[in-house]
């Protein structure tokens, strides 16, 4: 990802806003599945230092690693990941917000706000770079899922925004998108 101000501070913002969502002390894992010793390094790292090995080993291990309460203190952590590309050769995004949609509407609204403000900036820089970190697609399927998982669809604002982006993109290249 590009050096971009406000795509660090909506990385902050992410942060701040779930600041106050500790790891579970007791975060356990199938002892077949997970190795004790990863799950142990994994609650002893810091938030901003989680590897992108140790947060895919976690997310290929739903169910069996956590019970989904350390979700939120882990989700600016993988957003970023994903944002930036670190997570490139793991699940795909949907692989979070698959997970997000099942606590979403339990959330407070600055989370809340926080995700939905990150996402946004994260698509604005996924359409301004060619070839972009994230594949478009891939960010699309991602939000797909979440707005699927709580249950709605995508407001009229919001697709007229993908839209008038994607637009915009096509009139930077020379060419005109037909509605």
């Amino acid at each position: 990802m590009r050096d971009d101000g406000e795509f660090a501070q909506a990385v902050e913002r992410l942060y701040a806003a779930f600041a106050h969502r500790p790891l579970p002390p007791d975060m356990t894992a199938c002892e077949h599945c997970v190795d004790p010793a990863d799950v142990a390094l994994f609650a002893r790292t810091p938030l901003r230092e989680l590897t992108p090995d140790q947060l895919g080993t976690y997310l290929m291990n739903p169910g069996t690693w956590g019970d989904g309460t350390e979700l939120p203190h882990l989700v600016p952590r993988l957003l970023e990941a994903y944002a930036t590309g670190a997570m490139e050769h793991w699940l795909w995004p949907d692989a979070v917000t698959r997970r997000v949609g099942g606590q979403w509407l339990a959330w407070p609204a600055e989370e809340r706000d926080a995700v939905e403000h990150f996402a946004r900036v994260w698509w604005r820089l996924t359409l301004a770079m060619f070839p972009s970190v994230t594949p478009a697609w891939d960010l699309l399927t991602a939000v797909d899922v979440l707005w699927t998982a709580v249950g709605t669809s995508a407001s009229p604002e919001v697709v007229a925004e993908l839209t008038d982006a994607a637009e915009h993109a096509h009139l930077l290249r020379g060419s005109q998108v037909s509605r």
